[in-house]
């Protein structure tokens, strides 16, 4: 559980369903702004719904996420061994949000 009054917000919304990434960067934001607190910070939120096998990211700024699994090398074309000799592959890479050179969008 996350602490309280330390600026730390639940990730279930006012129906008690688990909130989008999206709105927790938003409620983050809208929280923020009316506690005054100054300071900004690049954020990358994301949730899996074990159910459904489903990951859901919201990103701003020079973050993000990668996402590698574990594969069958006699059905994938493509592979990378690590030294335990697992073959991994990376099937996403999510794009950094940058203005310009150094210079990630932030909240």
């Amino acid at each position: 559980m996350a602490p309280q009054g330390l600026g730390w917000a639940s990730a279930m919304s006012a129906d008690n369903e688990p909130m989008h990434p999206l709105d927790v960067i938003i409620e983050g934001w809208t929280q923020t702004c009316h506690d005054n607190i100054v300071g900004s910070s690049t954020m990358c939120v994301a949730s899996l719904d074990e159910e459904n096998g489903q990951l859901t990211y919201s990103n701003i700024g020079d973050g993000g996420i990668l996402v590698m699994r574990n594969i069958d090398p006699d059905r994938a074309g493509y592979r990378q061994q690590n030294k335990e000799g697992e073959k991994m592959q990376i099937v996403f890479l999510s794009q950094q949000q940058l203005r310009g050179f150094n210079l990630p969008y932030q909240v």
